[in-house]
């Protein structure tokens, strides 16, 4: 889960309609195609979720993210008073840490950083997303931590060839690669960060290109 930065853009068709549903291209596009709880993305069970489960702010378009149907099943009306990814008072990788070790697999571990609820229903939402209690939840939040397992080893791997880079040009490379590994739009980029965050070196050799998260 990181900041995204929605568009003031309120598509037309939510004056003219009762389905929130209308917009969903949108959505989608807005938010790099990406679950905004989860972060995976090329989403087979795409919904339209309502961030705040409020039935006036239904067509609300600052209301509507996009989210899978694990994450949307899970939240549902329990969360309220989470951190909103489209509020940037907030940077939710400075208030939250992220970790997986994927060798071996181990079930991601997410750290409140400070002491406000937000953070805390946040952290308390997410654990549920990845380490749930029914035997359905269990099965999906597996194949996701297989998911992000994969995405950290490939980043890992891109890590370990820029240090064993033998020139600047090479280095250099690698570290473009990185960068788009990084993006905003790229998948669990949140696990990501703390990678780098989590080593001195590696935030030293990184830092700059790592999200600034500033709109």
């Amino acid at each position: 889960m990181i900041n995204i930065a929605k568009s003031n853009n309120v598509p037309a068709c939510l004056a003219q309609t009762s389905d929130h549903k209308c917009c969903i291209e949108q959505v989608q596009e807005e938010f790099f195609h990406k679950c905004y709880i989860c972060e995976n993305k090329n989403l087979t069970d795409i919904e339209t979720e309502h961030f705040n489960p409020d039935p006036t702010l239904r067509l609300d378009w600052n209301n509507l993210f996009y989210s899978c149907g694990h994450c949307n099943g899970i939240k549902s009306n329990k969360y309220t008073g989470m951190l909103n990814c489209t509020n940037f008072s907030v940077i939710i990788t400075d208030v939250i840490q992220f970790e997986l070790k994927p060798i071996p697999k181990e079930n991601p571990v997410f750290t409140s950083l400070n002491d406000s609820s937000s953070v805390s229903i946040t952290v308390e939402l997410l654990n549920e997303v990845h380490s749930p209690s029914t035997i359905t939840r269990k099965l999906e939040a597996n194949n996701l931590n297989d998911l992000i397992c994969g995405e950290l080893i490939k980043f890992t791997n891109k890590i370990s060839k820029f240090y064993k880079a033998n020139s600047p040009e090479k280095k250099a490379a690698v570290k473009n690669e990185l960068k788009d590994m990084l993006h905003v739009s790229s998948k669990f980029v949140a696990f990501k960060i703390w990678i780098i965050k989590t080593n001195a070196n590696r935030l030293n050799d990184f830092q700059d290109i790592i999200p600034k998260f500033i709109i």
